[in-house]
């Protein structure tokens, strides 16, 4: 084989190498993006629910007649368009259930955790 031709092998062995790198890079490089936003989810949906269990115990601890159904404003997780509802349901007499809903929105879509417990009228705390 004369010159050139070897010239013409190398360069397209070159080139090939080249967009097999880039293959691979794409793809590394995709894996890190979505790795990073699952991580996001996560802490996002941590301290929502490490919020929920706070708001669960305060009102928990509340006496029995006192807790109520309301919206928490005040000292909302650190998340976009957070929102807290409390919600108590009178099951049957000295028997409540609380339910907590925390809800931001994430990637444009709303995200929810709820954390729900019985109360009984007279419990040891």
């Amino acid at each position: 084989m004369n010159r050139s031709g070897e010239r013409g092998t190398a360069l397209i062995s070159v080139i090939m190498s080249i967009v097999i790198l880039m293959i691979a890079l794409s793809m590394v490089t995709s894996v890190f993006f979505s790795a990073s936003r699952l991580t996001r989810r996560a802490a996002d949906f941590s301290a929502a629910s490490n919020f929920a269990e706070g708001v669960l115990e305060r009102v928990t601890a509340e006496p029995f007649n006192r807790a109520q159904t309301a919206e928490i404003r005040n000292d909302l997780p650190k998340l976009p368009g957070a929102e807290c509802f409390v919600a108590v349901r009178q099951l049957e007499d000295g028997l409540k259930e609380v339910t907590v809903s925390v809800s931001w929105t994430q990637e444009k879509q709303r995200q929810k955790t709820t954390l729900s417990t019985l109360v009984a009228r007279g419990a040891i705390r």
